[in-house]
């Protein structure tokens, strides 16, 4: 019987000293997985930082264009006034322009009408006495005559 516990002793250690390397492969796997549960854990904690980071670059990329649309439509709206005011501007000139040159062209009218009408008066006060009509026949008869 006693060769039977020694058997049974070597045994039992056999299955101790299996055991105690399977405990040790296991350990040594646990420690590479809480390993890279710890580097996934700091990535993770890298990677919500950045994705912080990009949320508020976007919040503030957001507001500029928001506000750089708020400035380009005022200063759209200010050329645009600026332009309408000197389109009536232009427009109230070349008016004001077209009722000069009406202005003109009646007095000039009116010149040349005075002109024609003094003109009429004097040939009709010469008619009437005779002279210019006078000269002319007398004027026609020494050039026929000659």
């Amino acid at each position: 019987m006693e060769g039977r516990k020694v058997e049974d002793v070597e045994l039992l250690r056999q299955q101790v000293s299996d055991h105690q390397r399977v405990i040790e492969d296991h350990e040594g796997r646990l420690k590479v997985i809480d390993e890279e549960l710890s580097r996934m854990r700091d990535d993770q904690d890298d990677f919500h930082s950045k994705i912080e980071l990009i949320e508020k670059n976007q919040l503030e990329l957001k507001n500029v264009i928001y506000s750089e649309n708020r400035e380009t439509r005022e200063t759209m709206r200010g050329t645009t006034d600026k332009l309408f005011l000197l389109i009536e501007q232009m427009t109230g000139q070349k008016q004001a322009s077209t009722a000069l040159e009406y202005d003109y062209k009646k007095a000039t009218l009116e010149v040349s009408d005075k002109k024609s009408q003094r003109f009429w008066e004097w040939f009709g006060k010469a008619a009437g006495a005779g002279g210019v009509i006078a000269l002319v026949v007398a004027a026609l008869l020494q050039l026929l005559g000659q």
